[in-house]
Order: C-alpha cells, then sequence, then structure tokens
C-alpha cells in the first residue's frame, strides 16, 4: 500500500464515462418496422432509420442497462438511446381507422356504354 501511494501522483484518474467505454458494440440493420434485435430482445429506434446500418452499443451482462446507438461507420454522430419494445403496450395503441373510399361523383345520367352500343349497332338518333 506504501509502494502505491508513493506513485499516486502518476495515476490517472478514471474518465467520468468509464462505463460508456466499456460497453460492447455491434453491427445490426434496423428493420422496417424500426426495430433492432439484440441478444434476443427487440429495441425500438426514431423515425427514418428503416433499413440502415447502426452500431448498437451495450453492456452484455446487465441487460436492464441502457442501449443506445449511432450510424455505423459514422464516429462524429451522436449516439441515441434506444427503447426496450413492450409488444404488450404495442397491441393496445390506438390505431387510426383506415381512410375511407371518397365517395362517388353524382352520375350525370349519360350512359357511355348505351351510346357506345347505339353507334356500334348503327341505331344512331
Amino acid at each position: 500500500m506504501d509502494r502505491f501511494l508513493e506513485d499516486q501522483d502518476h495515476i490517472r484518474p478514471a474518465p467520468e464515462d468509464l462505463e460508456r467505454l466499456l460497453r460492447m458494440a455491434c453491427t445490426r440493420r434496423v428493420g422496417r418496422d424500426r426495430t433492432v434485435r439484440l441478444q434476443g430482445r427487440l429495441y425500438e429506434t426514431p423515425d427514418g432509420w428503416a433499413g440502415e446500418r447502426v452500431e448498437v452499443f451495450f453492456d452484455p451482462y446487465d441487460p436492464t442497462a441502457a442501449v443506445s446507438f449511432r450510424a455505423a461507420g459514422d464516429r462524429d454522430a451522436q449516439e441515441i438511446r434506444l427503447r426496450r419494445l413492450d409488444p404488450t403496450t404495442n397491441a393496445r395503441l390506438p390505431r387510426n381507422a383506415p381512410d375511407s373510399e371518397p365517395e362517388p361523383t353524382p352520375s350525370t345520367g349519360i350512359s357511355y356504354l348505351e351510346l357506345i352500343a347505339r353507334r356500334f349497332y348503327g341505331q344512331e338518333d
């Protein structure tokens, strides 16, 4: 202990973001449903990332720890935190009703098929 304390001024303190620096990284492709699969779990990504390759950072020993990602190969990109997908909540989200078919325009009273048939069969008025 004495020997350790003699060189204490040569020891650099650990960086504040040490936990972030010790995370594992892997490359994944975001699915069309905006999800990323990681160790058997699905995580939601923000809008606009469907089909993109991303680098996912995670703690393999703590599944409850935050997971984040950034664009693959872009070292200067900001990391974005991911939320774990909750299928129960997603199933209960209210969905917008599909747009109904537009109302047909009122008929003019002219039967174009009848006019074509008259002309074809020579029954001109």
